[in-house]
């Protein structure tokens, strides 16, 4: 049995921020930062995430994996999470490698972060944000949030407690080795998978169709003469 601390705070800049200090102090597994607003909120390559204070999910949880080789995974093992929490909701896809879409628009997304020591992961930060409650004027365009797609509004920590005991039985399938498994129901949700999209290499721009994901959650894709690349947390452009 996984042993789980929460930790519940009103307003911080950046609940991965927390949770990575936490992790330098030697906090074992698993570690969720739970706040009610962030000030700081943020995504891939440092885009803002909107944070409004009682609207949405932010939270953060620190982990050490012990397949360390497969550790870039995890923010898809986090997306299949919250599918599985909302499916009966909103019909939530994924865009590779780390967004939720509703009808293809974001609606969440996860962030990962890692320290290394001696060559050795030490701990992986897993960020998670989910526009629960949002109103459209509280979110950047083309993204949305449970309320705008239902006009309903929803207990946020029902929905947490749903989101995380999904991530800890996905993680205890993780830690077991079931990663076969795990990539089998991801594809499920790939929204990315077997269409025509772009990826920029060392300033080179790679089209071709995404074929399939790697027990590492990386993307394969095939170019028009037949080539296999395989490309790792880049930003990926669905063509159609």
């Amino acid at each position: 049995m996984v042993r789980v601390k929460l930790i519940h705070l009103d307003k911080v800049s950046s609940t991965n921020d927390v949770a990575f200090s936490l992790g330098e102090k030697g906090e074992r597994e698993v570690v969720v930062v739970i706040a009610r607003q962030q000030t700081h909120g943020r995504g891939r390559f440092n885009r803002k995430w909107a944070s409004p204070k009682d609207k949405g999910i932010y939270t953060s949880l620190l982990l050490r994996p012990p397949i360390t080789s497969k550790f870039s995974l995890l923010p898809l093992v986090g997306a299949l999470s919250v599918i599985r929490a909302l499916k009966d909701i909103v019909p939530l896809t994924i865009k590779w490698p780390n967004d939720l879409l509703v009808r293809g628009k974001k609606i969440g997304g996860l962030l990962s972060q890692s320290k290394v020591s001696y060559k050795k992961i030490d701990f992986v930060i897993l960020g998670l944000g989910v526009n629960i409650n949002s109103k459209r004027s509280e979110l950047p365009e083309n993204t949305t949030s449970l309320f705008i797609e239902t006009g309903k509004l929803y207990p946020i920590e029902s929905i947490l407690k749903a989101v995380l005991s999904n991530f800890l039985i996905l993680y205890r399938s993780f830690k077991k080795g079931n990663i076969k498994d795990i990539i089998k129901e991801l594809e499920i949700y790939m929204e990315t998978l077997h269409r025509e999209v772009e990826v920029s290499i060392d300033s080179k721009s790679i089209r071709g169709i995404a074929l399939y994901l790697t027990d590492e959650g990386n993307l394969v894709i095939r170019n028009d003469k037949g080539e296999l690349t395989k490309i790792s947390a880049l930003e990926v452009i669905h063509l159609r």
